[in-house]
């Protein structure tokens, strides 16, 4: 069974969490604003932190 080290998962998170609130951020700059892939970003970002922390 492959192990994964923790500190690599951490990374991974944060690196999802930066995506994720960059991508939003840069959606709800738009002029048509799609609200589900804005909330979708957001929603993922949350989870990632909780998982984080």
């Amino acid at each position: 069974m492959l192990v994964i080290p923790k500190i690599i998962i951490q990374l991974c998170l944060i690196l999802v969490i930066a995506r994720c609130g960059y991508v939003g951020f840069q959606l709800i700059n738009h002029s048509k604003k799609n609200w589900l892939e804005i909330l979708f970003n957001f929603a993922v970002a949350i989870i990632a932190l909780n998982i984080l922390l």
